[in-house]
């Protein structure tokens, strides 16, 4: 029998009726371009699809597409997904996964508590502020002194149009458009760390939307583009590392060392927090409480901040940064209560008098 999702035969056996409905035979129905898919008889119950399945599957079908790529290539591991047939929506209600509902009718991600909801709201900003204000928690004011970079730029419109004038008329082209700046990022080769940072910045941009802008089609690529999202925000942070270790000091390369570890500790938090929501754990956390955090904000407000710190590189683990401002409270910026929020609660940091 084919399978209606990969269209090629299918590997999963058919489930056997309930003892209660022996003669409820489960019987195979035609739904167009010669695929059959199972139904069941009337009285049966719905076949389980679990989101676990489904999601991978669609891993399965999106690995599939790229033979001969291996670990020594992960950035380009990633293909257009290939279009559906046109099903019955009788058929989609039994795919859809169980935690989505059926199309149409695909409820926003939201926290059950003030932490989650406060936490969401912040990220699904990012992109609206980027756009509003020509900069964010992780993308400086002053990191691109010259002609800024393809992809931000592209980003920079895709953000516009998203977060302030996305409707039923333009959703898909938005949609259409982000796809095709996506793959082009995906397939550009390394370059200078600045120009490698511009595409993560637009890629997390992307992600976001997504994630918050999007309906279930836009989660799915999501999810399947979270690993190398993760994969790409690490090998940037060790160029970083070396590169600009190597280099000369000052406020603008401090600003380019300081826009790398948060737009990867962003990406990390941002699957993170997807993670907990959609699974119920952190399926990040490992990476995420090492990645490095400044230990001073200062030098991100201004120049002279900069120039008043005795060590403005010195960074600590992001665990270690949550457990000394727990001990000793302090004046934060925003990208600071973004990243304190997410380990210590929002109600915590509330009570520490920061006026979130």
């Amino acid at each position: 029998m084919a399978c209606q999702r990969l269209n090629k035969l299918c590997h999963y056996p058919l489930p056997p009726p309930k003892p209660a409905d022996l003669n409820a035979t489960p019987f195979p129905q035609e739904v167009g371009n010669g695929i059959v898919v199972y139904q069941p008889a009337p009285d049966q119950g719905a076949f389980p699809y679990s989101f676990t399945s489904c999601v991978s599957d669609d891993v399965d079908r999106f690995l599939e597409q790229e033979p001969g790529l291996g670990h020594e290539s992960p950035d380009l591991n990633l293909a257009q997904p290939t279009p559906s047939p046109v099903i019955s929506p009788e058929v989609m209600n039994i795919m859809i996964p169980n935690l989505i509902g059926p199309l149409g009718d695909l409820q926003p991600l939201m926290g059950n508590t003030q932490t989650w909801q406060w936490m969401i709201a912040h990220l699904k900003a990012c992109p609206e502020e980027f756009a509003r204000r020509g900069n964010n928690v992780f993308i400086h004011e002053q990191l691109y002194l010259g002609a800024l970079p393809r992809p931000v730029r592209a980003a920079f419109t895709v953000s516009a149009a998203a977060c302030r004038s996305m409707n039923e008329d333009n959703r898909s082209m938005i949609f259409k458009v982000l796809d095709a700046e996506v793959l082009e990022i995906l397939h550009l080769p390394d370059e200078e760390v600045i120009q490698d940072l511009a595409k993560l910045q637009a890629l997390v941009l992307y992600h976001i939307i997504r994630l918050f802008y999007g309906g279930v089609e836009q989660r799915v690529m999501a999810e399947l583009q979270e690993n190398l999202l993760m994969t790409r925000a690490l090998h940037l942070l060790r160029r970083a590392q070396s590169d600009i270790r190597d280099g000369k000091l000052d406020w603008h390369s401090w600003i380019l060392a300081e826009c790398t570890r948060r737009t990867v500790l962003i990406t990390f938090l941002l699957c993170g927090v997807y993670s907990i929501l959609t699974r119920g754990i952190c399926l990040a956390f490992p990476t995420l409480q090492m990645l490095p955090v400044s230990s001073e904000s200062t030098a991100w407000v201004s120049q002279d901040g900069y120039l008043q710190l005795a060590n403005p590189s010195k960074t600590v683990a992001y665990s270690e940064f949550t457990d000394r401002w727990l001990c000793a409270p302090r004046e934060v910026e925003s990208f600071e209560k973004l990243i304190l929020v997410a380990c210590k609660g929002v109600e915590t940091v509330e009570d520490s008098g920061l006026g979130l």
